[in-house]
């Protein structure tokens, strides 16, 4: 029995390793999520290390191998300008959410407690458990274009780009759409 849970407890700390330590590619095969949806912040402060990953939502999000739950909280994102952020960190970490903001030419959007909707633990506290994400919804609203660049900040530690593409994700909706119509008719 000590022999089995010693080798549950170093297959745990392996991808717990792995977890924090994968690239952006390693997520996208992980997760079945489009290039275009996905940014990451891998942010070192403090002598503490965490990655924020954001995520655009649209029908493709829901599409993903993401967790049934979490497609069943962000679903009522699609359509709405809504990227799902997603902090995590191996050993712990503290950050300021007040400290996330997105930038598109002279538009500025920051994470005001209003505008940030928790799906997985308590985003908005500022706290990451070691090995346990935590998750948000943020409306980014008619400021951002998501079709056009836009930047995703962490202060001024580290900043990342995203630009979704809206006609890929037009097709995708209008060819559900469709394929929902035509079962319906069948029914």
């Amino acid at each position: 029995m000590t022999r089995y849970l010693g080798l549950v407890a170093v297959l745990v700390l392996a991808l717990a390793i792995g977890a924090c330590a994968q690239s952006l590619e390693q997520i996208l095969a992980q997760t079945g999520l489009d290039p275009d949806l996905v940014s990451m912040l891998t942010v070192e402060q403090g002598g503490q290390k965490f990655l924020l990953v954001f995520v655009f939502i649209d029908e493709r999000t829901l599409e993903s191998n993401v967790r049934p739950e979490i497609a069943q909280a962000i679903a009522p994102y699609v359509g709405q300008n809504a990227v799902m952020i997603w902090a995590y960190s191996e050993d712990g970490a503290s950050f300021d959410p007040g400290a996330i903001w997105f930038a598109q030419g002279e538009a500025l959007v920051t994470l005001a407690p209003e505008l940030v909707v928790p799906i997985a633990g308590d985003f908005l506290s500022g706290v990451i458990p070691g090995m346990t994400p935590v998750a948000a919804v943020v409306v980014l609203g008619e400021a951002i274009d998501p079709a056009q660049p836009f930047e995703i900040h962490y202060g001024d530690l580290v900043m990342a780009s995203m630009a979704v593409n809206m006609a890929l994700a037009q097709a995708e909706a209008t060819a559900q759409a469709t394929a929902q119509a035509e079962a319906t008719g069948e029914a």
